[in-house]
């Protein structure tokens, strides 16, 4: 953030064009709330980025005198003052929204003129339209006064010995409004305490208006992408600033949230009813500004009424009541305030719009891959399950035993399934809308294609495998086969090598719901390769060495066990792209 334009004197300048402009610097130099920090060895300033910028527009050889009471910012006063301590007595400087601080000034500071000129009719009508200039540009425009304090002016709720330069932030004593418990007994309690505070906030009159700031907040580049991409995802970004309407109209279309901005003040929002407001919120274009805090968490719960899910970012105090009122709160790591982050449920370390967006991309790639996991994974059950159907109905050798399917499950599935698990965000995954309040992870859907299709797929392939090679070797239907009979150790391990087999197809038909395994809209993902590598090397240990033998019940296949299962993938594969193609046009439709 930076200045662009300056109204100084009844006439916009730039920063380098203003001369003999020391009132209005002081008032840059000393309204502030930043911290003096040090970052990677160097002093810099923390805080609001429009008070950083306010104060780096300042000439540095100018005089800091020592602050010594504040009237703090609120969304009610839209304004804060600082008293500090000068050689010609104690100043009060003040800064904030121009119609929050115009109605305090009289008289205007006139280059050349030695003493203020009254602020007339027609000196008020160029300040408003040189602020409406301002607004149209997007500019952020701040107003700025001062005034001598007389002499007399007491502040019973400082202590001298504390006073401050502006540099530090004052204590708790020494913000108006906190009362210290020292105080209050000795200066008579409460009521005294609090005909001081009024005292404090009438200083705010016969002010001297100094000029208007206009700011220019450029958004970061990345942001009209990603609210390009918000739009395409179904996501519905509302504006809800503090700025002046024109101010926020401009920043809306400049980032592409909209070409029609409708704004809405804090004033009108003020007179609306909960059900013209719900009635509002269908309006397309629709972004609030000078909005206070208590109209900030309204405007959320209003939304959430209408069942939406709603995130709300801020950095500033009177964000804290929407960010906790928020189903996700997002405080700004860098600008935000302690109170911010404090209520929010996430903190954004780079204060970036476009990394908001990246997450929702990640997290909605997170919960995809956790829907393949479980297909994945839940697929297999048919298979072990159907083995011990057809042993305890049909009275057959038993196909698969219980050592094989902990290979399964604890082997040969591990990697593969960590492989899908890990995917990266599909191509489209943005350019889908959000999934439904009541959808669940574990759904029908998920279920019925991992275990009535293919579930059902993979259990045929086992028991078609292990039924090859007993009839390859003689058996007959209620023959008996020992435990320890090669032909049944071959069979066994021809069901399970069928069941590996058809996972190692399935990982390939587990990546997308619908989308063919064979488009390439599917990003590479080198560990699926490293999961079937480790499931053929692990298959060949159980198989075919002699420990993976006497381990896992198994023995050695003969080259026609492998050709009949190879034989039975591409079908399983075939069978799903057919299933696929269906539900692709079912959709078009």
């Amino acid at each position: 953030m930076s200045i662009r334009q300056v109204f100084y004197s009844g006439a916009l300048h730039t920063l380098n064009e203003l001369t003999d402009a020391e009132p209005l610097y002081a008032v840059m130099r000393h309204c502030h709330d930043l911290r003096r920090v040090e970052q990677d060895g160097q002093a810099v300033w923390l805080g609001d980025a429009m008070e950083v910028a306010l104060l780096a527009g300042a000439p540095s050889t100018g005089t800091v005198f020592p602050r010594i009471d504040e009237i703090p910012f609120d969304t009610e006063r839209k304004r804060m003052s600082v008293i500090c301590a000068t050689p010609q007595g104690q100043m009060l400087y003040c800064k904030g929204a121009p119609e929050s601080v115009l109605p305090l000034c009289n008289t205007m500071l006139q280059q050349g003129v030695p003493v203020p000129v009254p602020l007339d009719k027609s000196t008020r009508g160029n300040l408003l339209n040189a602020h409406e200039q301002m607004t149209e540009q997007g500019l952020r425009v701040i107003a700025l006064a001062y005034r001598s304090l007389s002499p007399h002016v007491a502040h019973p709720l400082l202590n001298p010995d504390t006073t401050t330069s502006h540099s530090t932030k004052p204590t708790s004593g020494q913000v108006a409004g906190y009362l210290p418990h020292a105080g209050r007994a000795e200066r008579g309690g409460q009521s005294q305490a609090n005909d001081s505070l009024r005292e404090l906030y009438s200083n705010e009159s016969d002010l001297i208006f100094a000029g208007l700031v206009g700011l220019v907040d450029p958004p970061r580049e990345a942001v009209p992408a990603a609210i390009q991409t918000c739009h395409a995802a179904g996501i519905r970004v509302i504006m809800i600033t503090g700025d002046h309407p024109h101010t926020a109209c401009a920043l809306a279309r400049e980032i592409g949230l909209t070409q029609n901005p409708q704004a809405v003040t804090g004033d009108q929002l003020r007179t609306m009813s909960d059900t013209d407001l719900q009635l509002l919120l269908d309006e397309p274009g629709l972004l609030f500004a000078r909005t206070s805090a208590d109209q900030k968490m309204r405007i959320v719960q209003a939304l959430q009424r209408r069942g939406e899910i709603v995130a709300v970012t801020g950095d500033g105090v009177n964000d804290a009541p929407a960010l906790k009122c928020a189903d996700v709160g997002i405080a700004m790591g860098l600008s935000g305030t302690d109170v911010a982050k404090e209520a929010a449920d996430i903190v954004l370390l780079d204060d970036n719009f476009a990394t908001i967006v990246a997450a929702i991309e990640e997290g909605r790639a997170v919960y995809d891959n956790l829907r393949k996991f479980l297909t994945y994974i839940l697929t297999h059950n048919v298979a072990e399950l159907v083995p011990y159907l057809a042993f305890a109905l049909f009275h057959i050798p038993l196909p698969l035993t219980v050592i094989q399917i902990l290979a399964i499950d604890l082997g040969t599935d591990t990697l593969p399934a960590l492989a899908l698990g890990a995917e990266k965000p599909d191509p489209g995954i943005m350019l889908r809308p959000p999934r439904l309040r009541g959808e669940r992870m574990l759904d029908w859907g998920l279920l019925m294609r991992a275990y009535l299709f293919l579930g059902p797929l993979e259990a045929a392939a086992g028991m078609s495998a292990f039924f090859f090679v007993l009839q390859g070797g003689g058996w007959q239907f209620g023959n008996k086969l020992g435990f320890h009979d090669n032909l049944y150790l071959q069979g066994t391990t021809a069901c399970l090598s069928a069941i590996v087999a058809m996972q190692m197809v399935n990982i390939f038909l587990c990546r997308h719901p619908t989308m063919s395994a064979f488009s390439r809209g599917h990003r590479r993902n080198r560990l699926i390769a490293y999961g079937i590598v480790f499931e053929l090397v692990l298959l060949a240990l159980i198989a075919y060495t002699p420990w993976g033998n006497a381990l896992f019940g198994t023995a050695p296949l003969e080259a026609g066990a492998w050709l009949f299962i190879i034989s039975l993938m591409p079908a399983m594969l075939l069978i799903e792209e057919l299933r696929k193609a269906l539900v692709r046009r079912s959709i078009a439709r």
